[in-house]
């Protein structure tokens, strides 16, 4: 018992964040509870001698049950079950209501539904199921039409009075619902906030090196390049210039990167001033390598100081079929050779001058910038 008590509670808190498989969870183990609760109130009816109460536990039981097997076929499943479940729930409470039975003590139970519609259903639906008895209660209560099908007489004071405690309950169910639902979609926007922020470059908006498994297809069969790029100079310009002239140089690099490739392949900050990009394309890595070189090269950022500054890259480029290699073995294949390709680099006039060049090496592309 104890152990199914805390497999279900295992099972809402790893679904805390999405609201409607919550709610099926819930949903699915309150059709078993109800029935087993209908099923001890038939017992109890049957010894107690109230064959029709008896009888009216017994089939709300047996509906649980279809309802539960019902809740399991996915979401149609849930919202088919959940349907049912309410229209059950009403046409017990108003039999309980126009019999009376026994001693018109299970009218009692109708005060209940509000605060289990709006915690099952959720505001909009909640709000709905709850209505719709209370329009019964008013119906039956208030109406002489509707109390002439009484078949319990209630005294004048529980009619008067008896709606107006249904109604407490559910604006009470409505204020816990509406808590409820605001605290929900609070924590899944933070979630989700997180998340982003977990995988993601604040300084960029790039995947960072966290976020980089999103970028690899797990189930691509093919070839997957990875070109690994370090921005030439950049400790240089960031101790002339500052941080924050170096982070502004940083975010537009990404920038061009980013609109170089799109369609190709998708960029991440690896850290500092390097980049990857991992593309399952099967173009020519090289092209890409010397369309992103022309594009920084042509970039031109305005430092605080009003100084231009032009920006050169060297990258490294290791491809290889996604049974043979994963995403580690290729960034350590690209990683010595962005060293490597930072080695032939020559200032002249400021503008660092490159040239590209493809050699094989260990069975990765090379591009020597």
């Amino acid at each position: 018992m104890k152990e199914s008590v805390v497999r279900i509670f295992n099972e809402i808190k790893m679904n805390i964040t999405d609201e409607r498989r919550q709610r099926m969870l819930v949903l699915q183990w309150v059709h078993r509870l109800l029935s087993v609760i209908a099923l001890i109130m038939t017992v109890m009816n049957a010894f107690t001698g109230k064959l029709v109460l008896m009888y009216s536990t017994l089939i709300f039981a047996i509906l649980c049950i279809i309802n539960a097997v019902i809740c399991l076929a996915g979401n149609k499943g849930y919202r088919v079950s959940a349907t049912l479940l309410a229209i059950e729930v009403i046409a017990l409470f108003t039999f309980f209501l126009v019999s009376g039975e026994p001693e018109g003590f299970a009218v009692n139970w109708i005060c209940l539904l509000p605060v289990f519609a709006f915690l099952l259903y959720g505001c909009k639906q909640g709000a709905l199921v709850s209505g719709v008895m209370l329009a019964i209660l008013v119906f039956l209560l208030w109406i002489p039409f509707g109390r002439g099908l009484l078949q319990y007489e209630y005294t004048e004071s529980f009619c008067l009075r008896y709606p107006f405690v249904y109604m407490a309950s559910f604006a009470i169910a409505a204020i816990l619902g509406l808590v409820i639902q605001i605290t929900q979609r609070e924590l899944k926007n933070r979630n989700i906030e997180y998340a982003y922020l977990n995988t993601h470059d604040q300084l960029t908006g790039l995947y960072n090196r966290y976020g980089m498994d999103e970028m690899v297809r797990k189930d691509h069969e093919g070839v997957m390049t990875v070109f690994m790029m370090d921005l030439d100079w950049f400790k240089k310009i960031n101790d002339s210039f500052g941080h924050m002239d170096g982070d502004m140089l940083l975010r537009q690099v990404a920038i061009i990167i980013s609109k170089t490739c799109e369609g190709y392949g998708k960029v991440a900050r690896w850290g500092g001033e390097e980049f990857v990009i991992i593309s399952y394309d099967e173009r020519d890595p090289g092209k890409m390598a010397a369309r992103i070189l022309e594009k920084v090269r042509e970039a031109e950022v305005d430092m605080h100081d009003g100084t231009s500054v032009h920006l050169t890259v060297s990258i490294g480029i290791a491809r290889a079929k996604t049974d043979e290699a994963n995403l580690g073995d290729l960034l350590m294949e690209a990683g010595p050779l962005v060293l490597l390709s930072s080695v032939l680099h020559t200032a002249v006039g400021g503008i660092i001058e490159s040239d590209v060049m493809l050699a094989a090496t260990s069975g990765a592309i090379a591009s020597f910038v």
